[in-house]
């Protein structure tokens, strides 16, 4: 088409556009075939109808005879891999998707079951990665000897040999082994121990269980402690399988939380935390395996966050307001961490300072629960040995008043060995922390305190059956161990048996370090 052309036809659409309706009318009607021309109006919308209704349903009315939908398949690279024709009417669900577990309307999404996620365990042997390497290299150093730790030469074979001059009998260290042969055959799978010890496989006691089942870290730990106690680790000792397992689930039970790792249980609370602490806290310093530094920080850096602000004390959940029990074992875990080269921050002493003052009278001889105590002071013995061990970890020195003073009251008091009409009902919580109070402080009373309590155990052990090895006591004057069962009360004999040699990281005159290393005032 010319350009004249182009302009002109530019042109009559113009005039279309701009003239009257009457002369647009003629021009369109000029513009139509003749035979619609010759038409009338109606009639053209008529037929131009009935044609367009025709068209769709030519295009949308469906084919019986049309083929399976063909799909195109490809992999990552984008290559065409294979043609798939697919009958989308024959498609079945997968199994996986079945109406069953498909959600409906009536459905209460909080009483759907979760599928089963298998998580990522970490392998017991990762714990030996780091500590192998390091025992070769101080193996090589030390021209070819053994590396037991730097700091559990008293807990190695030739402390628990010379065990008797410290107040071991050859019956007391026969009743620790066989203490630790019945905590090794209880434990788990999975390498976690339950306080209702009858649960499990194998030849298992069925006798006394705990009812805490669900302090699963409580009860691990709790058992660890006695093997460590008696100087195995995870890398050294007949019970290295069994203790590089327990520290292996606790590792993959932990909750971790900006550097700050707990183990707190859903009964045990601060209690089951302040246990693990102290059993990573002491296998790193036992082994120097650096595996598992990491572990033993984390726990310091949570039992400071929990420690209450105020108060300075610990209780069962995080920041409240403390009481004697809990506050023992985190004193005691962060005893533990210091004795292992970690740092404890000195305002964490001086708020644990601050509790003790809080609930002690008489220069700091005798302790209450969350208060000071009333007399009698008797009803308070298990805080009352709690609290001047706190002390002695704390720095106090022997000739303090107030230590003497409260020492001197446990002497006269004397372990609970339960009484003539019930000899199997001691408070072993009571004896647990005054052993080792009597022990530190050495001395005439120690020797006395020493015989009846070291005779007791050995006598109270059973010596038959599946219960061969273990301890239960009865319901006492202010303990009832039915919440831990014979699973409690075998650790906590067995760790009181071990006084003697469980010097490191926590016991023994090493730990008995001057005021000048606390900042408590």
């Amino acid at each position: 088409m010319s350009h004249s052309n182009l302009a002109d036809d530019r042109l009559n659409r113009d005039d279309i556009q701009n003239g009257d309706d009457h002369e647009q009318e003629e021009l369109l009607i000029e513009g139509r075939p003749r035979l619609l021309g010759a038409m009338p109006s109606w009639l053209v919308s008529f037929f131009l109808h009935v044609m367009l209704i025709l068209l769709l349903a030519l295009v949308f009315l469906p084919d019986n005879t049309q083929p399976p939908i063909a799909f195109e398949v490809s992999d990552v690279s984008g290559e065409q891999l294979e043609s798939l024709d697919v009958d989308l009417n024959s498609l079945e669900l997968d199994s996986a998707l079945s109406s069953e577990s498909l959600v409906t309307p009536e459905m209460n999404l909080a009483e759907m079951p979760l599928p089963e996620v298998e998580t990522e365990s970490v392998p017991v042997d990762a714990l030996t990665e780091m500590s192998a390497d390091f025992q070769a290299d101080l193996k090589t150093l030390s021209g070819g000897s053994e590396f037991s730790g730097r700091t559990s030469e008293g807990r190695a074979s030739e402390g628990r040999a010379s065990a008797k001059a410290y107040g071991a009998s050859a019956e007391s260290e026969q009743s620790v082994d066989l203490a630790l042969e019945w905590l090794a055959n209880h434990q788990l799978p999975n390498g976690s121990w339950n306080f209702d010890h009858s649960i499990g496989p194998g030849e298992r006691s069925k006798l006394d269980p705990g009812t805490y089942t669900d302090c699963v870290n409580a009860a691990t730990a709790m058992a660890l402690l006695p093997f460590l106690g008696a100087g195995n680790t995870h890398v050294n000792g007949t019970y290295k399988d069994n203790v590089q397992r327990g520290l292996a689930f606790l590792i993959n039970n932990v909750d971790r939380d900006r550097g700050r790792y707990s183990w707190m249980d859903r009964n045990g609370g601060m209690y089951s935390h302040g246990m693990a602490a102290i059993a990573f806290c002491e296998a790193y310093a036992m082994t120097d395996d650096h595996s598992l530094l990491e572990y033993a920080e984390g726990a310091v850096r949570f039992i400071e966050y929990a420690q209450d602000p105020r108060g300075g004390g610990w209780r069962y959940e995080p920041r409240e307001p403390g009481d004697t029990s809990v506050v023992g074992w985190q004193v005691m875990a962060l005893k533990s961490a210091k004795m292992a080269g970690i740092k404890v921050e000195d305002s964490t002493w001086k708020l644990a300072k601050r509790f003790l003052d809080s609930v002690s009278v008489e220069s700091g001889a005798y302790y209450g629960y969350m208060n000071r105590p009333n007399q009698p002071y008797g009803l308070h013995k298990s805080r009352i040995a709690i609290g001047l061990l706190c002390r002695m970890y704390m720095g106090w020195e022997k000739e303090r008043p107030g230590l003497a003073d409260g020492v001197m009251w446990l002497g006269d008091y004397r372990p609970s060995t339960g009484t003539r009409e019930n000899p199997n009902g001691a408070n072993m919580y009571y004896n647990y922390y005054a052993t080792q109070v009597m022990r530190h402080y050495g001395g005439e009373m120690w020797k006395k305190w020493n015989g009846e309590m070291r005779d007791y155990l050995v006598e109270q052990q059973a010596t038959e059956g599946n219960e061969r090895g273990s301890w239960y006591f009865d319901r006492s004057d202010d303990m009832s161990p039915e919440a831990g069962g014979r699973l409690y009360c075998t650790a906590m004999s067995a760790m009181t048996l071990e006084v003697y040699y469980r010097f490191l990281p926590l016991y023994g005159s090493q730990a008995m370090e001057g005021p000048d290393d606390f900042p408590l005032d």
